[in-house]
């Protein structure tokens, strides 16, 4: 989100009932496609949200009043700073790992068990068979 603010006009040629914020990614596309968010005549300030990260937009603000629009101002260019970074991702990683961890320990100890009974039975079937009967 960005938060806008500008002057009045010097000469407003009347009451100010609204502004038109103008703004865009493309700065040689034509006024007509840009998105206008309108903002109430009094208020000289306004807030754009849903912007998108480290992307170049640019801006125009033009007062409108009873008797029509007035000029639009020069376009005014903002980069919108990267997405934050989240530690949930490495956090989540490390949960991931702590938990899994006692697993595999689990499961490396079950086949040491299996394979410490399984070579026990085969002993004592090897040394049943060579006793003489």
């Amino acid at each position: 989100a960005i938060s806008l603010s500008w002057q009045p006009p010097l000469r407003p040629n009347g009451r100010i009932t609204d502004y038109l914020i103008y703004y865009t990614t493309d700065l040689h596309a034509e006024d007509i496609v840009w998105p206008v968010e309108g903002v109430e005549g009094s208020s000289l300030t306004t807030l754009i949200d849903n912007l998108t990260p480290d992307t170049t937009y640019y801006f125009k603000v033009q007062a409108r009043n009873a008797k029509g629009k007035g000029p639009k101002s020069k376009a005014v260019k903002y980069v919108t700073p990267p997405a934050p970074q989240t530690e949930t991702t490495g956090e989540q990683q490390e949960e991931g790992l702590t938990l899994s961890l006692p697993i595999i320990i689990g499961a490396c100890v079950a086949i040491i068990v299996l394979i410490s009974v399984f070579s026990l039975g085969i002993y004592c079937l090897c040394k049943r068979r060579a006793q003489p009967r």
